[in-house]
């Protein structure tokens, strides 16, 4: 775990940057991280969650976790959220950082759950 957060909190630290061609100026040397990333989002949500928590915790880089929220986070509430909402209210009732962190996440999936996840960033 403690490597794939340090590969996450790397990729999204870069600043990236585009050729005209769109090609990268930067080599990605964490792509490998992200894809695990998603691979976890769909067949281990709970371990996933872990990880976006982890992640909360080791940074305080707003690029991070500005991709953390709208990528990971976001689908798992949106794939996962029946299944993961009881510890997402237990997490951010404990971190002030993971509540803030839920803002940063676009509305969607299960009804149910949004507006559950609405009252947490009230």
């Amino acid at each position: 775990m403690a490597e794939l957060v340090r590969g996450f909190i790397e990729r999204y630290s870069q600043a990236y940057s585009l050729s005209s061609t769109g090609e990268m100026l930067i080599e990605d040397k964490s792509f490998a991280a992200y894809e695990h990333v998603c691979d976890l989002v769909n067949k281990s949500p709970e371990t996933a969650l872990e990880f976006v928590m982890a992640v909360t915790l080791a940074t305080d880089n707003d690029d991070v976790l500005d991709n953390l929220a709208a990528g990971p986070l976001e689908d798992l509430i949106r794939l996962h959220g029946a299944l993961l909402i009881d510890e997402i209210e237990v997490m951010a009732e404990k971190s002030i950082k993971f509540r803030s962190l839920l803002e940063g996440v676009q509305e969607g999936g299960d009804k149910f759950v949004w507006e559950r996840v609405k009252a947490l960033m009230a």
